[in-house]
């Protein structure tokens, strides 16, 4: 293995104990060694990196993406080289994608074949969540054994019981409580496959299938009746769950009362629910929006921002899924067919930055929590997630006063749209160090693609 170079960078403003502190950093050996000021170094091949001005902050962690995605008849724009390259330029250190088990077919398989696809082909490191779709006594073996060896967060769906994905309740119950024992983390998309399947069916029969009519078919309560089953469930399972991309006001304040009565539970949002409300359905290109669960009303949308002030969400992550837009006009006048998602790890710190920090004055260390620490954390990924002493270098710089234009025409990634076209934003990352090795200096990409696979290995409590 090549050794690493030595780095230093001078007079940053560093997030470090939860306080913006002016230092210069020290980089060896690929972790933190050392904070100070004027801190020098005798070997001739240091890499000195000037900051003045800027803000050093934890790598993004994105918790939640799904590069190389195939959906049907429909792949995403994107491979594990171009999205974690996109990734890369948003300050992203750290992805966890998905693989997602066959019905009838082995869980270990599916996670060893998308370790395959990615091997060789990511600028940074990471992970995946293990799909399940059918749970059994042979898939709750394989589980086990993934956790013991480094994957020890799965995912299960209570929707697409059409693409065979959907887990009753017994089975997601069962494997809360199976992998809980051993510090296994759950995963659970909540939707009311049945709730859906019904409006939906109104819908159809009133011939108000374009696309502005998809969130009218997924309301809020389809998604919160779900997310208040599985809580329920979950007191008495003593697992560890975790709802993925809530979405609604109304589910948060769910997440938060049973916060608020001891109940365990990770929740996450994601910047698109963040940023964008349903007022998009009725514009232009409104396919582009077309998420699984929709972006909500602007209420909701305030409202989330406040229950992240309250300390409700554990983590924001993006949901990236980046199907190109004459995929998605396929869906325009039946959104029955639309492939779901929308392109978003460049973007996220931005956006969550400009929207959280600029306009809403929430703190740069709660940002940095939700997005670095937290999922560090809850995944666990250990010595990572902090600037502190010892941890793995992943961090990235940015102008706190400079601003940006969110654009297709900029962005590093090859979708053929941006779902913030012409948005004015704050921070977006310069200068940003991987595992302790430059990769992007000064928005140009000068560090190779050597992300590596990475055991994770979960708290049990």
């Amino acid at each position: 293995m090549k050794k690493k170079r030595k780095i230093i960078i001078i007079n940053a403003r560093a997030l470090i104990e939860d306080k913006l502190v002016k230092t210069d950093i020290l980089i060896e050996n690929g972790v933190f060694k050392k904070f100070g000021k004027n801190l020098k170094s005798p070997e001739k091949d240091t890499e000195f990196i000037y900051a003045k001005g800027r803000i050093a902050l934890p790598g993004i962690i994105d918790a939640h993406t799904h590069f190389s995605l195939q959906q049907g008849k429909y792949k995403t724009a994107d491979n594990f080289s171009s999205g974690s390259l996109s990734a890369l330029y948003g300050g992203v250190t750290f992805f966890i994608d998905y693989s997602l088990q066959v019905k009838g077919n082995s869980l270990k398989e599916s996670v060893k074949q998308r370790a395959a696809e990615a091997e060789n082909n990511s600028y940074i490191d990471y992970s995946f969540h293990a799909g399940i779709t059918d749970w059994n006594l042979k898939t709750e073996k394989e589980a086990l054994d993934l956790l013991r060896s480094g994957f020890p967060s799965f995912k299960m769906f209570l929707i697409y019981r059409d693409k065979g994905w959907l887990s009753d309740d017994s089975q997601v119950f069962d494997a809360l409580s199976k992998l809980g024992q051993k510090g296994g983390i759950v995963e659970v998309h909540c939707e009311n496959n049945d709730l859906i399947n019904l409006l939906t069916g109104k819908l159809v029969k009133e011939k108000k299938t374009q696309v502005k009519f998809h969130p009218i078919s997924r309301p809020d309560f389809t998604e919160a009746e779900a997310i208040n089953r599985m809580i329920f469930l979950n007191k008495y399972a003593n697992g560890k769950l975790y709802i993925v991309h809530v979405s609604s006001l109304l589910s948060a304040e769910i997440i938060r009362e049973s916060k608020q009565r001891g109940i365990q539970v990770f929740a996450e949002t994601c910047p698109q629910y963040l940023s964008i409300n349903s007022d998009v359905f009725n514009g232009k290109d409104a396919e582009l929006f077309a998420t699984c669960p929709p972006v909500r009303r602007k209420e909701d949308k305030e409202g989330m921002w406040e229950m992240i002030k309250q300390g409700v969400f554990d983590t924001i992550a993006t949901d990236h899924c980046s199907f190109n837009s004459e995929q998605k006009k396929l869906g325009r006048n039946d959104f029955r067919n639309l492939p779901f998602g929308m392109p978003g790890t460049e973007f996220s710190f931005p956006v969550i930055y400009t929207e959280g920090h600029v306009k809403r004055k929430i703190g740069i260390e709660k940002i940095s929590k939700l997005m670095s620490e937290n999922p560090a954390k809850i995944f666990g990924l250990t010595r990572r997630g902090k600037i502190a002493p010892g941890y793995i270098a992943d961090l990235f710089l940015f102008n706190p006063d400079e601003k940006a234009i969110l654009s297709k025409r900029t962005q590093n990634h090859p979708v053929d749209y941006c779902p913030y076209e012409g948005k004015e934003v704050f921070g977006i990352p310069e200068t940003v160090v991987a595992n302790g090795e430059v990769k992007i200096l000064m928005r140009r990409l000068v560090g190779e693609k050597n992300g590596v696979l990475t055991k994770r290995f979960a708290d049990k409590n």
